[in-house]
């Protein structure tokens, strides 16, 4: 900017504005002006509340229930996802052939807008679903203990492509001279897998796992098509409670909720970038 010339920066200008003021009334003074509005009671600018909205927001049992569901479910769907992306992204970077056709197939899941997914879903574990037509029972899926393992299916089903995706792409940015160096000193898979592979792959890892977390927290319209507006209590989690906040015109606690979860994404982004922005030596 600082080199351009007069009718260089008034186009450059001209061209930037509507996206700049897009942001500005879209987005960023909305958010000051929610972070703002979480300091004051009700919905408006009139009682300061201090900090008593987030304080209030901790003793909640619907919070606390909401983020230790959330949390539960990231501990068990994000490992199993990351873990079968790798592996089968292991297995099709020594398939070049089946990879082309995969890469689209795997794809294809992530795509499809939620309300698809709810109609397959919902005929599959509805209590007159395919399942029971099949095995000649009336078990109600939807309603029962199996929600919270239908709610992980929906997450492998729809997100475990992507995150193949991008661990592939990781594995073709690791040189093969590194495995054919390797070759000269060992031929175990385990440690080529170990010393080659695992520290190669650490940046795309990283990333991978921070994708799929942030894929946990937009779940919300999936299990709401399914399960509608009051789901079991085990798939309750932060996005449900921030839909009711919203519903009910509590704003004190939907905007204190929001800006903590946000505060903890950041963390966490933060946390990846430390721990996986170098490869292992």
């Amino acid at each position: 900017y600082i080199y351009m010339n007069r009718k260089q920066k008034a186009a450059w200008l001209a061209m930037i504005f509507p996206s700049a003021a897009g942001f500005l009334c879209f987005s960023l003074l909305p958010t000051v002006y929610s972070l703002i509005l979480s300091f004051f009671e009700g919905g408006r600018l009139e009682k300061f509340a201090g900090i008593s909205n987030y304080l209030a927001l901790f003793q909640s049992e619907s919070f606390r229930l909401a983020v230790w569901n959330t949390l539960r479910f990231i501990l068990i769907a994000v490992p199993v996802s990351m873990t079968l992306a790798l592996v089968f992204a292991l297995w099709l970077e020594r398939s070049p052939v089946l990879s082309q056709l995969f890469q689209s197939v795997l794809f294809f899941p992530f795509v499809i807008p939620s309300i698809c997914i709810a109609v397959v879903f919902g005929e599959i574990f509805a209590l007159d679903g395919w399942l029971n037509r099949f095995f000649r029972q009336s078990v109600d899926y939807l309603s029962s203990g199996w929600a919270f393992v239908i709610a992980i299916i929906v997450f492998l089903w729809k997100n475990t492509g992507i995150l193949l995706l991008l661990l592939l792409q990781g594995l073709h940015t690791i040189p093969p001279e590194r495995y054919d160096a390797f070759r000269l000193d060992s031929d175990s898979a385990i440690d080529r897998f170990r010393m080659i592979t695992l520290p190669g792959l650490r940046p795309p890892l990283g990333f991978a796992l921070f994708f799929a977390i942030l894929q946990v927290l937009r779940l919300f319209r999936d299990i709401y098509l399914i399960f509608g507006k009051y789901p079991p209590q085990e798939i309750y989690m932060l996005q449900h409670f921030l839909n009711n906040a919203f519903f009910s015109l509590e704003y004190g606690k939907l905007t204190s909720c929001a800006f903590t979860v946000s505060v903890l994404v950041i963390l966490l982004a933060a946390g990846l970038y430390f721990c996986f922005r170098r490869r292992w030596k």
